[in-house]
């Protein structure tokens, strides 16, 4: 997501094997003649790239061999020298989703860490690359010790040549958010908030360059709950926030408006 904002360019999402047909509409719609693919053929297959081609597209694939590389690769795209470096659980996407928003505007890289263990060998390899340029003074964990151990950390701030990083977590994915939020008020100032499930990426995650770009922190709720429920910490953020304008991403499927109601209640 920093990547795009940097070039203010649109995610759009598409299927594995075939381009989707709405993904093509809105290329054309926006007259776009450079397409960059995230990922390897395993997420985006070669087919995808040629038939993006085929409609006049230049085309250009960041990835590494897993998803450990491909985040370095991106990372090496965005920033040479970044101040900042924020270091997410890599198997789920709602910390990631989180910090997106914070990420873009300081055009920080963010790295995935696994629970405990060793650093992967691309992380850890891009890590040495910062430490030797300097540049890094801040590094973030996003998440409890659940999903980033204390150990684990330690590791990547060392990598990094800092003697820690700031964790930042709360009881659970939607407190962790707010968490994120309040960390971070004074770049996320603008007058609107983002409201996205914390339960599935897309939406958010298509999202988020509009996010970064108003300058709105991503606000993740559980939008599988029939009935909206918000925690005391999240009524809080919102009370502070008091935004203008609330964006929601996705549908009524995915955040019913029943979710949206109560927040706006509880924005005032």
């Amino acid at each position: 997501m920093s990547l795009a904002t940097k070039k203010n360019a649109p995610i759009l999402l598409t299927n594995t094997k075939t381009l989707d047909a709405t993904t093509l509409a809105e290329i054309k719609r926006l007259k776009a003649k450079n397409v960059i693919i995230l990922g390897g053929t395993g997420a985006i297959s070669d087919e995808v790239k040629k038939e993006l081609e085929n409609n006049g597209l230049t085309t250009e694939r960041i990835a590494g061999a897993s998803r450990f590389g491909t985040a370095t690769a991106i990372a090496e795209k965005l920033n040479e020298n970044p101040t900042d470096v924020f270091f997410v659980y890599a198997f789920n996407s709602a910390d990631a989703l989180s910090v997106s928003p914070i990420a873009a505007c300081k055009n920080a890289p963010i790295i995935y860490l696994t629970t405990k263990g060793e650093l992967n060998a691309d992380t850890a390899a891009y890590l040495a690359k910062l430490k030797k340029e300097g540049s890094v003074k801040n590094a973030y964990v996003i998440g409890g010790e659940g999903v980033i151990s204390n150990d684990m950390a330690t590791k990547a701030a060392k990598a990094l040549g800092l003697s820690k990083a700031t964790r930042i977590a709360g009881k659970d994915r939607f407190a962790t958010c707010v968490a994120v939020n309040e960390q971070f008020k004074d770049t996320l100032n603008g007058d609107m908030l983002c409201v996205a499930t914390g339960m599935d990426f897309p939406d958010a995650l298509a999202g988020g360059v509009y996010a970064a770009i108003n300058k709105a922190p991503l606000f993740l709720v559980n939008g599988k709950l029939k009935t909206p429920k918000l925690s005391d910490e999240q009524k809080a953020f919102l009370k502070a926030k008091s935004a203008a304008k609330i964006t929601t991403f996705g549908g009524e499927g995915a955040v019913s408006d029943s979710h949206i109601e109560d927040i706006a209640k509880n924005s005032v």
